[in-house]
């Protein structure tokens, strides 16, 4: 099964795709945000080349595992994806996620603008690669 990662912040989306049968997750874009819109427009492009079947979007819960205002607008964009794009969409915890993909890319060469769109892919990697851990049956 192709599934891909989702990173959703404020200003970008970074973007991740795995074969569950390899197993491999890849980082692949990350896109700056515009409008649900045009956000729903890149992903579809971004996606249906790639033949996804589920989609798994980051959930920011709270440190304490809650859920507050951000994950519940999350839970919201993630079912505008899933009823647009129609691949079914999963959320996963994303604690921590952003924070290990930084300290992943530190002191790596490059301009500063150029890392920040590598964490927001990288951590849409983390995301799908928690999710597999926590699905170990969908890998061979």
């Amino acid at each position: 099964m192709i599934v891909a990662g989702l990173d959703v912040g404020e200003k970008r989306i970074g973007i991740a795709i795995c074969d569950t049968e390899i197993g491999a997750v890849h980082p692949i874009a990350t896109a700056t945000r515009h409008s649900i819109r045009q956000d729903l427009d890149i992903l579809r492009r971004e996606l249906e080349s790639r033949a996804v079947e589920k989609i798994v979007v980051g959930l920011p819960l709270n440190m304490d595992g809650t859920e507050g205002p951000a994950a519940r607008r999350m839970r919201s964009f993630a079912s505008e994806v899933e009823r647009v794009l129609g691949i079914p969409v999963e959320c996963c915890d994303e604690r921590l996620t952003s924070f290990e993909a930084r300290e992943r890319i530190r002191g790596l060469p490059g301009a500063r603008s150029r890392r920040q769109q590598a964490v927001d892919a990288l951590a849409a990697m983390l995301i799908l690669e928690n999710w597999l851990e926590k699905n170990p049956h969908l890998r061979r």
